[in-house]
Formats: structure tokens, sequence, C-alpha cells
């Protein structure tokens, strides 16, 4: 029985992509009526910035990944986008 809750487990988390969790935390977002400007901003990040991210389990995802993508952020020359997208995504 055990073997099957594990396996269960391990097939539910392999389909929680960063896109379902980064919709849900959009919804949060929105829930709280954040301004519209912060709202589009955070899309933005979300949906255009951390596109190389949104098909891969969230349990999947390294540190390594997300400074990839932060030093790509940085170096097309948008420092502080890449400091307020570090803040947007999940820790790892």
């Amino acid at each position: 029985m055990q073997k099957r809750l594990d396996q269960i487990e391990a097939e539910t988390q392999s389909l929680t992509t960063f896109h379902l969790v980064a919709e849900e935390y959009l919804q949060m977002a929105h829930d709280r009526e954040l301004a519209h400007t912060t709202m589009r901003k955070k899309i933005w990040h979300v949906e255009t910035l951390a596109a190389p991210l949104h098909n891969r389990p969230i349990n999947e995802i390294t540190s390594a990944e997300i400074l990839h993508l932060l030093r790509k952020v940085e170096e097309s020359g948008r420092r502080e986008t890449a400091k307020k997208l570090r803040g947007t995504l999940p820790d790892p």
C-alpha cells in the first residue's frame, strides 16, 4: 500500500509544473488586489522572463537553473529587473 501511495505522490509532484504554481501565485496576487501596474510586472516576470521554466516540474528546478535565468536577464542590461524577478520566483 505504501509503495502505491509513494508512486501516486511521485506522479502528482511530476505534474506540478512551474507554470501551474506560477498561475496560482498570480491568482493569489490578484486576489490581494495589487495595483494594476504591479500585476502587469508580475505577469511579465512569470510569463515572459521565466518562460524557460514553465514546463519543468517545480520540485526539479535547481538553484543553478534560477541563477542561470537571472544572469541572462542581468547580462541583457536589466539588473533591477533581475533583482525583482528573483523576488518573484519560488525558492528551490
